[in-house]
């Protein structure tokens, strides 16, 4: 039986993770200006694939393109973070209560490691290491009640969340608050406490809301 090898890393993933990097670590800031040209020569790439991964983050709402002008960094808003986490909200707490009775041994392994890796991430100051953990440990738990369909717009709804979780998370006190939090929610996992799980969801969001409400003012 033939191995399936692995899956090359394209231009396009190269353009599109780091590009990414420097806009959730802030390098580039809400409202610069993306130049194409300025990119690719920095990633030692080509325009076409630069082009496409800002194109796939425009779809993700980290940039916006404006006619004639160019590729953009999304402007935090306030309106448009609480109206996706009231819709967050909603959806988690469906993945929860659908799911509870299927989080097992090896749905809580995989919590802890993506903890374990926040933990690692945190002691070297990696923001983007522990954004990364933060969404595995999370989607570790949505998973199990999740079909495609809302997998795909959970999905969709943290990539739009992603800079303003970045924001957030850029902070070591609330990086520190976080461990407790989901610290809380795999206890309540443990327990398969659907009521218990979603209330601590929904602190966790409003923990953040709350921790954003200066810098989006």
């Amino acid at each position: 039986m033939a191995i399936p090898s692995r899956r090359t890393v394209s231009a396009y993933d190269v353009a599109l993770r780091e590009i990414r990097g420097l806009i959730l670590t802030g390098e580039y800031p809400p409202g610069a200006q993306i130049t194409q040209e300025a990119v690719a020569d920095r990633l030692g790439l080509s325009v076409i694939p630069v082009r496409e991964a800002l194109k796939s983050l425009q779809g993700e709402g980290q940039v916006v393109f404006a006619p004639r002008r160019g590729f953009f960094v999304s402007e935090y808003s306030r309106d448009d973070l609480l109206e996706i986490c009231a819709i967050r909200a909603v959806l988690e707490a469906m993945a929860v209560h659908q799911g509870v009775d299927r989080m097992n041994v090896e749905v809580i392994a995989e919590m802890r490691s993506a903890a374990s890796q926040m933990h690692e991430a945190d002691e070297t100051d990696d923001v983007m290491g522990f954004l990364e953990a933060d969404r595995r440990f999370h989607f570790a738990l949505l998973r199990p009640g999740s079909g495609p369909q809302l997998l795909r717009v959970l999905t969709s709804l943290w990539d739009r969340s992603d800079h303003y979780r970045a924001k957030f998370l850029s902070d070591p006190v609330s990086r520190r608050g976080n461990h407790d939090e989901h610290d809380e929610i795999m206890h309540a996992v443990e327990g398969r406490d659907a009521e218990r799980l979603t209330g601590l969801l929904d602190a966790h969001r409003l923990g953040a809301l709350q921790g954003l409400h200066q810098p989006l003012e």
